[in-house]
């Protein structure tokens, strides 16, 4: 019988696959314990509806509003309001990518739309 170890070649794919669940496990478990610590921290700090709070010299905290606009309301009285009022909002056209995509070739859009790649996000299967 020889003693020569039989070498065995994995496919890089499987191991790193393999890896990368582990590592997103381990994230979310440390998410969520996170999440535990800043709760818990939350009980031991005076808040505030919008602002900043610092903790102590290694930690501030950020207080935020989510606000959401119904443009279209907005565009209804959009002519009777004063221009104090109108300069508080800005108006952003998004692209609708499904009807973006029909059109993606029309000369008229050139310069008017760019595109820039995007990091790649993995989704663990069964998610």
């Amino acid at each position: 019988m020889s003693n020569v170890k039989r070498i065995i070649h994995k496919d890089p794919v499987d191991v790193l696959t393999a890896e990368w669940l582990a590592l997103k496990h381990e994230e979310k478990m440390l998410q969520a314990r996170r999440r535990q610590v800043e709760d818990e921290l939350l009980m031991h700090t005076a808040t505030v509806p919008e602002g900043t709070v610092h903790l102590n010299d290694r930690i501030k905290i950020q207080f935020k509003l989510m606000r959401k606009v119904d443009s279209d309301a907005l565009d209804k009285i959009w002519d009777s309001l004063p221009d104090n009022i109108q300069d508080a909002f800005e108006w952003e056209a998004k692209p609708v990518l499904k009807e973006l995509r029909k059109v993606d070739n029309d000369a008229r859009l050139a310069g008017i739309v760019t595109e820039n790649a995007g990091r790649p996000t993995f989704v663990e299967k069964g998610e």
